[in-house]
């Protein structure tokens, strides 16, 4: 996080995500104006030392207007063909719009795959950390032309919050097309420290089933976002000085013991805590486990005491299939998942030596092996190490 002279701290590195209804007209085509502001509000932040990456959807809606597509997108080849002429499209518009501020710009196109993969996620962080240190603005998006639908984001929301996450940035902005969020009473909501059910139920609120869904789907970035120690603010578009007003309301806002300014625009998600080290949210992000380690009452209490490994002895069932190094949960005998973490052992491992200690394991294991343990400590992430409002 930086300061500012007077010692008032401003957000190092912040995510700002555009929409689809925002950054399309109503008749089709780029909204020009919306764009602009957003280009204004990120150059602004970069005069003040402020990384800003930008996560825009448009690219679909670009290619339709381009093809003249009046039709329904029912396949996946279509919208994925569609992304692939309009992401040109829309990248040069942001090339002219970032170009009258003297910026440039790259494009970044990501998978969830590719971020859940270790190695792959280590080049997009180290390529994304470049390109702001050179002082280039990344827009990313979502790599339709090749992701399969089982693996897809499903929305940039949740493509925004897991690269907020996974690049320690200290903000992640939603931009859509209302002002901030309600609750259950139809009363706009200021600031909280977690989605709870009763926010994400009352996000189906009086609005049409696509903006329920928006909102919805936007609640879920903003808890995952959370969870990585990541504050959030959903906020609406159309103000065109909207980047601003929010960058110079971050030191109020997220000072939980000040009163919220109500003129202060969004709903705000503070998270009590950002402690997570770089390699825990990443393993935190990893949304797709390839199957589940349950423990015995022994196990879960060892593992909650802190700074502790999954051992085999501590594990009384496995499900799933899972290598070496796949992103697995841990839950308890009750069914109750607590934690997250990279596997040390293969599912058929630790069928093998399950309930076995480590001498039996390095005696009979048939490869060099570091460590015997199931989880190991570095690799563990519990979820009581999350802040409690964002679970």
């Amino acid at each position: 996080m930086n300061e500012t002279p007077n010692s008032i701290p401003i957000p190092h590195r912040v995510i700002v995500k555009v929409g689809t209804n925002l950054v399309s007209q109503a008749g089709g085509g780029l909204n020009l104006e919306v764009l602009g502001s957003v280009a204004h509000g990120i150059a602004a932040a970069f005069a003040r030392q402020i990384e800003v990456v930008l996560v825009s959807s448009g690219a679909v809606g670009s290619g339709r207007e381009w093809m003249s597509w009046e039709g329904e997108l029912t396949e996946v080849t279509d919208r994925q063909a569609l992304a692939a002429i309009g992401q040109p499209l829309l990248m040069k518009t942001y090339a002219d719009l970032f170009g009258s501020h003297d910026l440039k710009t790259a494009q970044v196109l990501l998978t969830r795959e590719g971020l859940e993969h270790r190695d792959r996620y280590l080049n997009a962080r180290h390529t994304l950390e470049r390109l702001l240190h050179w002082g280039v603005v990344p827009i990313v998006n979502e790599n339709d032309t090749v992701v399969t639908e089982e693996l897809q984001f499903g929305d940039n929301d949740r493509l925004a919050a897991a690269v907020a996450g996974k690049t320690q940035s200290d903000l992640l902005v939603l931009l859509t097309d209302v002002d901030s969020v309600w609750d259950s009473e139809k009363k706009p909501v200021k600031r909280v420290t977690g989605v709870t059910p009763e926010l994400f139920d009352a996000a189906g609120g009086p609005a049409t089933s696509r903006s329920r869904g928006g909102m919805r789907g936007k609640l879920t970035a903003v808890r995952e976002a959370m969870m990585m120690g990541v504050n959030c603010v959903i906020a609406s578009g159309k103000d065109s000085d909207i980047l601003q007003k929010i960058l110079a309301s971050y030191p109020e806002m997220t000072d939980l013991e000040s009163a919220p300014d109500e003129n202060v625009p969004g709903t705000w998600f503070v998270t009590p805590s950002s402690g997570l080290a770089s390699r825990k949210r990443w393993i935190l992000g990893c949304r797709t486990t390839r199957g589940t380690l349950f423990v015995d009452h022994g196990a879960q209490q060892a593992l909650e005491k802190g700074n502790k490994s999954l051992l085999p002895s501590g594990v009384t069932e496995i499900e799933g299939s899972f290598n070496v190094g796949d992103p697995i949960c841990i839950a308890s005998e009750q069914n109750e998942r607590i934690g997250q973490g990279l596997a040390n052992l293969s599912s058929s491992e630790m069928v093998q030596f399950r309930g076995k200690n480590t001498e039996e394991i390095k005696k009979n294991i048939g490869r060099e092996i570091g460590s015997c343990v199931a989880v190991h400590k570095d690799d563990l992430v519990l979820f009581r190490e999350v802040p409690m409002g964002s679970v």
